[in-house]
């Protein structure tokens, strides 16, 4: 039972940390804090014996310092490497399945990496959004309680910054055409 309470207590620090990432402005920080919240999950998942969860983040964490050390040399991430860790994620996480809650890590593991190693903020976003609709069920049937609640509240904001995102370029195409018509 000590287990389950460290691992919901681990859940809130990592919301903590998760909050704390929506406001890095390079996609380099934005990394370094997906490296933490990784391990943080790993962890997490681990005291609860959801393995799957476990060792689908022990990946995403080399995944995030790899795509963090490109991010800081100013280099695009290869798809390459891309699919190099897609194809661990699939490799582990059928090692490590159990159930057909196991195929969640799987699916965001494969969707987040394409994603992340894109600079599209929009396609970050969506992936994301799809990410944590799943990772609320993931993590009810998973007793990370505390994570099921924050992924759902992550959702929602993942929702509201690809709105403001198009919003915000919708003006900026409306401004364009403007000062061409101006012109």
């Amino acid at each position: 039972m000590l287990l389950f309470w460290i691992a919901q207590g681990i859940g809130l620090v990592i919301c903590l940390f998760a909050a704390y990432g929506y406001f890095r402005k390079t996609r380099a920080h934005f990394l370094g804090v997906q490296v933490i919240i990784n391990i943080l999950y790993c962890i997490m998942y681990a005291l609860l014996g959801v393995w799957s969860g476990a060792v689908a983040n022990l990946i995403s964490t080399a995944k995030f310092i790899s795509f963090e050390g490109d991010a800081k040399a100013g280099k695009p991430t290869s798809y390459k490497k891309s699919i190099f860790f897609c194809a661990l994620s699939v490799v582990f996480g059928i090692i490590v399945f159990d159930g057909w809650m196991s195929i969640i890590p799987i699916f965001v593991a494969v969707m987040v990496t394409f994603a992340a190693a894109g600079e599209s903020q929009i396609v970050i976003r969506i992936a994301y959004a799809l990410a944590n609709i799943l990772w609320v069920f993931f993590n009810f049937f998973g007793a990370a309680y505390v994570s099921a609640v924050y992924s759902f509240v992550e959702f929602i904001m993942s929702i509201a910054s690809i709105v403001l995102l198009v919003r915000t370029s919708k003006l900026g195409e409306d401004a364009k055409k403007k000062a061409e018509n101006i012109n």
